[in-house]
């Protein structure tokens, strides 16, 4: 697989996941104006982020000389270890990537649907209503699954060689760059 192993590279690793999280909300926001609810957003991200957890498996998991490749580590991995990946995939916590993308691919069906009927906010929404939206529109929730799990690999390629205290305040001061997006340059979405 391919690693980062130098400080600044980690770094800067840190830096881009810091600005992928902070910016991945705003295509939703790109989208908000066709009145597209948030619950019909996130079919779009979700096949977003697992495409994107794949690519990068396929990629960057399988290339370079550093540790056992994507198929490497599945091939000795225990269905106990599977199966904590992908529950971890389903409560949002960070496992294996492409197991945690394809966790949330499998509980997505099942509770976004209860969030379609059981909106916070705005009408109740069917998959009718998903499978009416155009092809910008599902490609752009996409995009914001691709910017969202792109930072989260990107930032696991740089987490061994960076200082865990700086990797952490880089990585969760993500909500800086949303309030910096939403402040100066989302005043007309």
């Amino acid at each position: 697989m391919i690693l980062v192993d130098n400080y600044i590279g980690a770094i800067l690793c840190c830096v881009y996941c810091c600005l992928c999280w902070g910016s991945w909300a705003n295509t939703q926001k790109m989208v908000t104006s066709k009145s597209w609810s948030f619950e019909l957003f996130y079919w779009d991200l979700t096949f977003g982020l697992f495409f994107t957890a794949l690519l990068g498996a396929l990629t960057l998991g399988s290339l370079g000389g550093e540790g056992r490749t994507f198929f490497g580590d599945l091939a000795v991995m225990d269905w106990n270890s599977m199966k904590y990946a992908l529950l971890g995939g389903i409560v949002w916590n960070f496992g294996n990537i492409f197991l945690f993308a394809v966790g949330i691919l499998v509980s997505t069906p099942i509770f976004n649907t209860f969030a379609m009927k059981h909106p916070v906010e705005g009408r109740v929404v069917t998959m009718k209503d998903y499978f009416a939206g155009d092809a910008k529109t599902h490609l752009t929730g996409m995009l914001g699954g691709f910017i969202w799990m792109g930072g989260m690999v990107i930032s696991f390629m740089g987490a061994g060689a960076a200082n865990p205290a700086i990797s952490y305040a880089l990585s969760n001061a993500a909500p800086v760059v949303a309030m910096i997006w939403g402040s100066f340059c989302l005043e007309g979405i």
